[in-house]
């Protein structure tokens, strides 16, 4: 399978200036890979049968690209309505863009506790693949600020003929009266996968259940650990880690 290069360049409509170093902050907005964005807290956990030992926990802070914030974003209360600015100079590009409750319709299941509406932080790069591809977009529940700040989940398709910005709505957490929210320039705003989605098909066939492969497959956890006492668990689940490795 061909391998997915994605490569992005500064946008005039977007920022006043196309050279990278008149405008310095907005590299936040490059995707980066996760595995240099790792939680401190992840680093620290230790032991058997924690988090640590768990493929799916391995793989997501292993994998992907973050999109940091390029400038502090402050919310405060103002006569009980969130007022949200950003410390971009304008001068520099747009930064963030309010969405009104009336975008999402009045079915709309807003999460208690967080404006109704949402926050989109304009992406000054446009961006282009080399093949077909879908982006997968994921709120950052990994880092402090998820209590703040949440990127809505989303899902589209990229394609070589179409250069896009991959601009960022979010959630915002609602101040109390007198509180100041800050999420600070170099944030984490969302978690970015590139993934291939094949036409796919699920049915309920009761018979597997009666096959030598599944009598296997139910056996094997609970018995493996008889079998082997120097190899780690970590080893004998190595077959689920994405890229053949967990570093």
């Amino acid at each position: 399978m061909k391998k997915v290069c994605m490569d992005v360049y500064l946008s005039s409509k977007k920022t006043m200036s196309q050279d990278i170093d008149e405008v310095p902050w907005v590299e936040e907005f490059l995707p980066t890979e996760m595995k240099k964005e790792r939680p401190d807290w992840f680093s620290k956990v230790k032991g058997d049968h924690t988090i640590k030992q768990c493929p799916s926990f391995i793989n997501i802070l292993n994998h992907g690209f973050v999109v940091k914030n390029p400038a502090d974003v402050v919310v405060t209360n103002v006569n009980g309505k969130a007022s949200i600015n950003s410390y971009m100079n304008v001068e520099l590009g747009k930064h963030i863009l309010p969405h009104g409750e009336k975008q999402f319709g009045s079915a709309y299941p807003f999460e208690d506790g967080f404006v109704k509406g949402s926050v989109k932080f304009e992406n000054p790069f446009m961006s282009r693949v080399n093949r077909n591809i879908s982006l997968l977009i994921l709120p950052c529940w990994w880092h402090k600020n998820y209590k703040d700040i949440r990127a809505f989940h989303g899902l589209i398709n990229l394609s070589p003929s179409l250069d896009v910005s991959l601009n960022i709505n979010t959630a915002i957490r609602a101040p109390a009266k007198g509180e100041e929210i800050i999420i600070r320039a170099g944030d984490p705003l969302a978690h970015l996968f590139l993934v291939d989605i094949p036409s796919a098909k699920i049915s309920h066939k009761q018979e597997l259940a009666k096959t030598s492969q599944a009598k296997r497959s139910v056996a094997l956890p609970d018995l493996i650990t008889m079998r082997y006492k120097s190899t780690s668990f970590v080893d004998r689940v190595k077959s689920y880690f994405l890229g053949g490795s967990h570093g």
